[in-house]
């Protein structure tokens, strides 16, 4: 079973660009600055998309074949629930291509900001939550 500290640090870093980034979620800041808002968020997404990724094509499947049928199961809801994260958020980013897009629909895209955060938060809460301590190996007294 491989060790969930490299996952639970890509969130921490992954939440902290997030928490910056909310700092910006103003109508008049993304106007303003709307090409570092977007710089920020290319950082974020390739960010997101390698974690994804990684837990998508080697952690779920490796959940998949744990030997505790419980494991395997919470695996199998997680993956049900939260949906394809990935495309989302690139859809996402493919409506929001140029400063000048988010500067003529600053209402638009702090909005849908939010929803994909907090899609993204979701995810990783859960995560933090329910799957990576029931995959974690169990402790051998002694």
């Amino acid at each position: 079973m491989s060790t969930f500290e490299p996952y639970h640090q890509q969130h921490q870093e992954i939440l902290a660009l997030v928490t910056d980034l909310m700092t910006d979620l103003s109508p008049a800041v993304v106007e303003a600055r709307a090409g570092t808002i977007l710089q920020r968020l290319s950082v974020l997404s390739e960010k997101i998309r390698i974690h994804l990724a990684q837990e998508d094509l080697l952690l779920y499947p490796e959940l998949l074949r744990h030997p505790d049928q419980r494991v395997r199961d919470t695996a199998r809801r997680a993956m049900a629930t939260m949906g394809d994260l990935q495309q989302v958020f690139r859809a996402y980013r493919e409506r929001w291509p140029e400063p000048g897009r988010l500067a003529q629909d600053p209402g638009g895209f702090i909005g849908e900001t939010r929803t994909v955060f907090e899609a993204l938060a979701k995810r990783m809460l859960s995560e933090e939550a329910e799957i990576y301590p029931l995959a974690r190996p169990p402790t051998r007294p002694g």
